[in-house]
């Protein structure tokens, strides 16, 4: 039977977790995948490493097609999966990122989800956070708050726009279902996939149980504090700038949060005036 899923999954200047992603991929109760694995390392020692591995699973696992692509620079995260997903056919693609470790039943149950309907495009798991040495240390998501129903557009593009909700190895979608995304240099790409997903009228499902561990360590990619919400409001901008009419004509709070948004990266931008301003002054006025 031909595979149904795409699982993509990113590698970039790290190799210390992938072996365990690709075992929790190779436990998956749902057979009908194929993995493309993309690599933008520009170490050549992990590059080697990183294809030493993918080696390894090719020969590991006979039953699923590998394909394997090293890039020729590093990339950011969005135009890496970009790159990623040119010659996908699969009508699913799932992303694992290459230090998290799905649960057996993560593949089977976002595809029962999609397999419904047509209009069913894109499924998000909950997530055990874990940290490096593979510890529990919580969930990625609160399982107290309630989710959106999945036909209530204005309830998830809330959702999207004004939370932190998701992680990109709970995402499991329909690839016709983002046909029409433009990627854009954000470290938000798995919000602004969704965003994406509802603008074109499909439906989002949100599991509050989870169904893969997510691992914070040393050299994970995600930032938080500070950094995430000024990428907030960049991607907030962007949309505004790209298609703003057609987001608040779905979602009447958007034109807020744009306001909302300029303001803050305006007082970023006056911050960052009066620093330079300081130091300028007192490399004049000396010790």
């Amino acid at each position: 039977m031909p595979p149904r899923v795409t699982v993509i999954l990113l590698t970039c200047n790290r190799t210390a977790y992938v072996r365990q992603a690709l075992a929790g991929l190779l436990k998956q109760t749902f057979s009908e995948w194929t993995l493309t694995a993309s690599d933008c390392s520009i170490d050549p020692a992990i590059r080697a490493e990183i294809h030493t591995i993918m080696e390894e699973h090719r020969r590991n696992d006979a039953a699923h097609k590998t394909r394997f692509i090293q890039q020729a620079e590093r990339v950011c995260q969005s135009e890496h999966l970009r790159l990623a997903l040119q010659g996908v056919e699969t009508p699913y693609v799932a992303l694992l990122d290459d230090d998290d470790i799905w649960m057996p039943d993560h593949l089977e149950r976002a595809c029962a989800w999609l397999d419904r309907s047509p209009r069913h495009g894109l499924a998000i798991s909950n997530g055990r956070v874990i940290d490096a040495d593979g510890v529990e240390q919580g969930w990625t998501n609160s399982r107290e708050d309630p989710l959106p129903e999945s036909g209530n557009l204005q309830g998830w593009l809330r959702l999207f726009m004004t939370s932190f909700f998701g992680s990109t190895s709970g995402y499991v979608f329909r690839r016709e279902a983002i046909e029409n995304h433009t990627f854009f240099a954000t470290s938000m790409v798995d919000v602004h996939l969704a965003l994406s997903i509802l603008l074109n009228r499909y439906q989002i499902v949100g599991y509050p149980e989870a169904s893969y561990f997510y691992r914070v360590h040393r050299a994970s990619s995600y930032i938080k504090g500070a950094q995430v919400v000024r990428d907030r409001h960049d991607l907030r901008l962007w949309l505004f700038r790209q298609q703003g009419l057609r987001i608040a004509g779905r979602f009447p709070l958007f034109p807020l949060l744009v306001v909302k948004s300029a303001g803050a990266k305006a007082m970023d931008t006056f911050r960052d005036w009066l620093g330079k301003g300081w130091q300028v002054g007192h490399e004049q006025r000396g010790p």
